[in-house]
């Protein structure tokens, strides 16, 4: 397959990173997720911090960063919740900061107690924050999870 560039269009390095679990995670609400293994395609600006879930991102570069989280509940009839947050402030990032959170809620009956698959996503404008986490602020009920995420790094122009 080949694919055409506009004239004027600059080439710049991208790298992607895989943070990812090697087992399952039990969480409780407000927990950070914290993934114990990170992998990329070569060194660049983004660093992880295994103990306390921080990822930095550099202001060099632009990012895009998409988690996924796999829930297994056996039976469980609770909600649950993922979204990217702002560890200078504490606080979720919303959509107007670039942060897509997830929600899985349960119906009540007995329909949806199987597994599911959520995605939440972080794609920054140009007020990109330099330290996030991933963390679930609402979790009703057991759920035992498992989470990847994607982090696409670009140089900035």
């Amino acid at each position: 397959m080949t694919y055409l560039m506009n004239a004027g269009t600059l080439s710049k390095n991208t790298r992607l990173y895989e943070l990812s679990l090697s087992s399952d995670l039990f969480l409780n609400s407000g927990d950070v997720v914290i993934f114990d293994t990170l992998r990329s395609s070569s060194a660049g600006g983004l660093s992880y911090n295994t103990t306390t879930g921080v990822i930095t991102l550099n202001s060099s570069y632009t990012y895009m960063l998409w988690a996924s989280v796999d829930i297994t509940r056996s039976g469980n009839t609770g909600s649950f919740r993922v979204a990217f947050f702002n560890e200078a402030t504490n606080s979720e990032i919303t959509t107007s900061g670039g942060g897509y959170d997830v929600t899985w809620n349960h119906d009540g009956g007995t329909k949806g107690t199987g597994n599911t698959t959520l995605q939440a996503h972080y794609v920054p404008d140009n007020d990109q924050l330099s330290n996030v986490t991933l963390r679930a602020p609402l979790v009703s009920g057991d759920a035992n999870t498992n989470f990847s995420m994607i982090i696409i790094e670009t140089e900035s122009t």
